[in-house]
């Protein structure tokens, strides 16, 4: 399953909510375009754990509650562009919008922010490095960097990444047989991008099943249990279980083409 908003530090509080479904969005949406604000708050309320997941995604490349302030922008946007005509989900429409505002605030933001301490930590490494370099006549390994330093190994590798310069994603990283690559076209963020939002897309589908066959879902393809374990869990035959998946099943499909 997709990670806990909660699994980056950070001080923002998101109220534990549920997903609404699509009937009571439409209705609320109904209610915002008649004038009616608080329909479009009670939209924001129930979509604030997904602006945190994909702030999570990003959390590399900024502050983690500055990406989620400039995602929250993003829902804002989708909630005022969305229409059910659409004939998509809103988390569906949303996503892709909230990923365009983060990526737009971090294209204009420049490189990389780098936090004083990481800064700090960094500059006494180098300085550490060039001595010890003169010293020893080659390049000092980690463990000789952490003994002259005293900085953990966590904090030397997060300084070093940190500080690394940027790479341009237009940077030809492979040239083979008169073929030129960029680094954009080999990470494959497109396609990443896509298989992130399935990836929510299912999980929002799985939460409307009913309890038992949820944790079914649960038990056999995010933990890769047997039937028969699965059997063992639910204190019942493992023909039984074959049935329900194959209703479990059944029900994701239903929810997945509606």
């Amino acid at each position: 399953m997709l990670g806990s908003p909660g699994a980056i530090k950070s001080d923002i509080f998101i109220p534990e909510t549920n997903l609404l479904s699509d009937e009571e969005l439409y209705q609320l949406i109904q209610r915002y375009r008649s004038g009616e604000v608080e329909a479009k708050n009670i939209i924001i309320q129930h979509n604030l754990r997904l602006v945190m997941s994909i702030a999570q995604r990003f959390s590399g490349r900024g502050e983690i509650d500055d990406l989620y302030q400039i995602g929250c922008i993003g829902l804002l946007k989708a909630v005022d562009k969305f229409d059910p005509s659409f004939a998509v989900k809103f988390s569906t429409y949303a996503v892709p919008v909230i990923i365009g505002e983060i990526k737009q605030y971090l294209r204009d933001a420049g490189p990389i922010k780098v936090s004083r301490n990481l800064k700090e930590i960094a500059a006494k490494l180098e300085q550490t490095r060039n001595q010890l370099t003169a010293q020893l006549g080659i390049e000092p390994t980690l463990a000789e960097l952490q003994m002259a330093t005293g900085f953990s190994y966590e904090e030397i590798a997060t300084a070093m990444e940190a500080t690394r310069p940027v790479n341009s994603l237009q940077e030809v990283v492979s040239d083979e047989e008169g073929d030129s690559i960029t680094r954009e076209q080999f990470i494959g963020e497109d396609a990443e991008q896509q298989n992130w939002l399935d990836n929510y897309a299912l999980k929002e589908v799985i939460d409307k099943l009913p309890e038992r066959l949820r944790l079914l879902i649960e038990l056999r393809f995010f933990q890769e249990k047997t039937q028969t374990e699965v059997a063992g869990i639910f204190g019942v035959s493992q023909v039984q279980i074959c049935r329900l998946e194959k209703e479990a099943l059944l029900q994701l499909r239903k929810l997945l083409t509606n």
